[in-house]
């Protein structure tokens, strides 16, 4: 028989993921940002600046490279995105998950070292 995940542990990861897709969402967008502005900068190089034609495929490639690394980050960011306004709208209730994760802790803890105490004296014949 396959060792079991504990619901304690089901409910953690689940917070866990909560609690990480705020910074992963910053993440995302900053990244975003940070790849549209490298974007433009490729851009204006090869519209103003003096660029030697051999340089350009290179400038080329790197375009490429930004605009495929781009999408990469949106796409992360809009398959997180109903989570992170999930996480948004239940801040009460993700409180309240916490403290049941430490109810559902406690009867685990309780479970592993239960030991029974007889109410009345049983006697061996």
């Amino acid at each position: 028989m396959a060792k079991e995940q504990k619901t304690s542990e089901c409910i953690e990861s689940f917070l866990d993921l909560l609690n990480n897709v705020e910074s992963l969402h910053q993440c995302y967008q900053a990244e975003i940002s940070r790849q549209d502005k490298l974007t433009q900068d490729y851009l204006h190089m090869l519209e103003f600046g003096d660029v030697q034609p051999s340089k350009k495929v290179k400038f080329a490639n790197d375009l490429k490279r930004s605009r495929q690394d781009r999408r990469y980050y949106k796409d992360r960011l809009e398959e997180i995105q109903p989570l992170y306004e999930f996480w948004q709208n239940n801040r009460k209730m993700i409180g309240i998950l916490q403290n049941t994760l430490g109810a559902v802790r406690k009867q685990e803890k309780y479970h592993e070292c239960r030991v029974y105490r007889p109410r009345v004296l049983v006697r061996e014949n």
